[in-house]
C-alpha cells in the first residue's frame, strides 16, 4: 500500500512539475493556436525538437547514457536538421535553441520515462494538428509526416 501511495504521489508531483513548463512553448503552445501559419508551425516544431533533445540530455546527465534516451536524443538531432532547411528555404532565420529553461529534471528514472512518454504524446498531437491545417506546403507536410512517424516510434520505446 505504501508503494501505491508513493507512486501516486510521484505522479501527482510530476504532473505539477511538467505543467510548470511554459505552456506556450513547443507542442503545448502549438495546439493552442487554431490555425497556425507555416512560420508558426515551424517555430513550434523546432522548439519542441530542441526541448526533446534538451530533456533527454538532462536525463542522461542524471542517469547516464541509458536507453531509450541515448538512442532517441540522436533522433532529435536529425529532426532538428530536417526542420532547419524549411526555415532557410523561405528566407527565415532558424530560431535559437531556448529550451533549457523548459526542461524538467526528473528525480527518478521511472519519472524520466513518464516525462519522455508525455513529451512524445504532446509532440504527436502537435504534428497531427499541423497535418489538419489547410494549404500545408508539400515540403512541410513531408517533414511533419516523417517527424510524426518518428514520435510514434519514440512513444513505443518509452512505453516498453
Amino acid at each position: 500500500m505504501r508503494i501505491l501511495w508513493g507512486v501516486l504521489l510521484g505522479l501527482f508531483l510530476m504532473a505539477g512539475t511538467a505543467l510548470a513548463a511554459d505552456e506556450g512553448y513547443g507542442a503545448r503552445g502549438a495546439v493552442k493556436v487554431a490555425q497556425p501559419t507555416v512560420q508558426e508551425m515551424l517555430q513550434f516544431a523546432i522548439q519542441d525538437e530542441y526541448l526533446a533533445r534538451a530533456q533527454y540530455t538532462a536525463v542522461m546527465d542524471a542517469f547516464g547514457k541509458v536507453r531509450p534516451f541515448s538512442n532517441i536524443v540522436q533522433s532529435e538531432e536529425h529532426h532538428i536538421a530536417l526542420l532547419k532547411p524549411l526555415f532557410t528555404d523561405r528566407g527565415w532565420d532558424v530560431p535559437a535553441d531556448e529550451s533549457k529553461p523548459h526542461v524538467v529534471v526528473p528525480n527518478t528514472f521511472a519519472e524520466a520515462l513518464q516525462i519522455g512518454q508525455q513529451a512524445e504524446v504532446d509532440n504527436i498531437a502537435m504534428y497531427e494538428h499541423f497535418l489538419r491545417q489547410p494549404d500545408l506546403p508539400d515540403d512541410v507536410k513531408f517533414v511533419v509526416e516523417r517527424l510524426l512517424a518518428a514520435s510514434k516510434r519514440h512513444l513505443q520505446a518509452f512505453s516498453r
